[in-house]
């Protein structure tokens, strides 16, 4: 087995966990011992003094020492990106990754004073006195972003702007977690407001003409695109453009059980059979597949964890025709895996959406550009039609998009309202605009 590295294991292995006594740190000790769950200590400095003795045996070396080798050859912001650029390399899948490399290449040519991040000492970006000019910079460079769109320069989306803006965050966290710095310079940066314009972006894509659409022509044009898949799967090759490994029909469920339920997309890849309480008439949402990786995690927010969506009957008698022709239908199996049995990749989601969105023909009236579908439009699909039976309910319409804070559902959806009530009226309104 090839020895771990200290340092990793200390940044990811070391967790909190609330008990009825009061808080203890455990440490998942994996490789060096089979224990996921080593040690109850008081504070996270027992526990990384105990990792570090642990470490030392595993290693032959003292785990201070070994944290003081690889910082000693830390100097520039430039040399810890090579270093960070493997960390946690093998639990990211390849897209993940080169995404991550991506951004943080631009990252490096920001400028603060003239000099790229790239080539400042990178202690310099955590002191106190230099935070805000690090943050200031950032936000400037997320700000005036550009990408080229067939050839043309124009602005980069809100959504992109954001993806950079988290990876830079954990290459600063990984810093501070080094100890190469003393605090993350960007942790609180938040995007403008006004650069992203909701309403403008989702609202043509909810209403009842686009979704009728998307149901029906737009999954003709997956499917006809479909059929140019690899010869090893029975079909011609594929166009250039189109690497489309979803059947039809399993993409079919999914985009009902999206439009039906709200849920975010590692929850769909997440979703097991046992999750689905036929006779209860609910689907009870467990885990969701970690960022980057094609791990099950627990779902980002507690009001998310275990929360249990009303299904209608014949959204349940989809399910039940598609787990008799799935081959992978035990209770632990995924209801939506790939050709393997395991979770689906995210870039597979992405790849849905482009042959449907090539096909689609809708526009938005007031700027004239095509609608940019996009899978987590469905789950705003399910989030506007919640709202025109539940009304200014926010507390109920939060805890079935699993958000803890019923202001920020309010501030993400409260541009649709209406009113009346409960689970048997949510039913109803899915039944309305889902096609079966």
């Amino acid at each position: 087995m090839a020895k771990q590295n200290y340092v990793d294991l200390t940044i990811n292995r070391i967790k909190k966990h609330e008990l009825k006594t009061g808080a203890v740190w455990k440490i998942d000790m994996r490789p060096i011992i089979n224990n996921p769950h080593y040690g109850s200590f008081k504070s996270k400095g027992e526990a990384i003094a105990e990792m570090q003795k642990l470490c030392a045996s595993y290693n032959g070396a003292s785990g201070i020492e070994i944290e003081n080798q690889k910082n000693e050859a830390v100097k520039t912001t430039e040399q810890f990106f090579e270093d960070h650029k493997t960390y946690q390399q093998k639990e990211q899948v390849t897209a993940y990754y080169k995404e991550k490399v991506h951004c943080l290449e631009l990252l490096m040519k920001v400028k603060i004073d003239g000099l790229p991040i790239a080539k400042m000492p990178i202690e310099r970006l955590g002191r106190k006195g230099e935070r805000d000019v690090v943050r200031q910079a950032i936000r400037l460079a997320l700000a005036n972003e550009q990408i080229k769109v067939n050839g043309i320069l124009q602005p980069s989306s809100y959504a992109t702007k954001e993806k950079r803006r988290k990876h830079w965050v954990k290459f600063f966290a990984h810093a501070v977690g080094r100890q190469l710095i003393d605090s993350n310079p960007i942790l609180e940066l938040e995007l403008p407001e006004e650069q992203y314009d909701e309403d403008n972006d989702r609202a043509p894509k909810v209403q009842p003409a686009f979704i009728e659409w998307l149901q029906t022509d737009g999954l003709q044009a997956y499917t006809e695109a479909y059929k140019g898949r690899p010869a090893q799967f029975g079909h011609n090759n594929p166009p250039l453009e189109y690497d489309l490994r979803i059947a039809p029909e399993m993409l079919k469920v999914m985009m009902v059980c999206a439009l039906a339920t709200g849920m975010r997309e590692g929850e769909l890849r997440a979703l097991k059979w046992s999750s689905i309480l036929w006779d209860q008439k609910q689907i009870k949402l467990k885990n969701a597949i970690a960022v980057g990786t094609q791990n099950l995690k627990k779902i980002k927010t507690k009001a998310g964890q275990n929360r249990k969506l009303p299904v209608s009957n014949k959204i349940l008698q989809l399910l039940r025709e598609w787990k008799a022709k799935s081959a992978f239908s035990d209770v632990d199996d995924f209801v939506f895996p790939c050709a393997k049995g395991t979770p689906l990749r995210k870039n597979e989601f992405s790849n849905i959406c482009k042959p449907i969105r090539d096909a689609c023909s809708f526009t938005n009236q007031e700027t004239g550009t095509q609608l940019h579908f996009m899978w987590g439009d469905l789950r705003h699909v399910y989030a506007s039609n919640l709202i025109k039976r539940l009304g200014a309910n926010w507390p109920e319409v939060a805890k079935h998009m699993g958000h803890t804070n019923a202001s920020f559902t309010k501030k993400q959806y409260g541009h649709y309202i209406e009113s009346e009530e409960q689970d048997d009226e949510i039913r109803d309104i899915v039944d309305e605009y889902v096609r079966i």
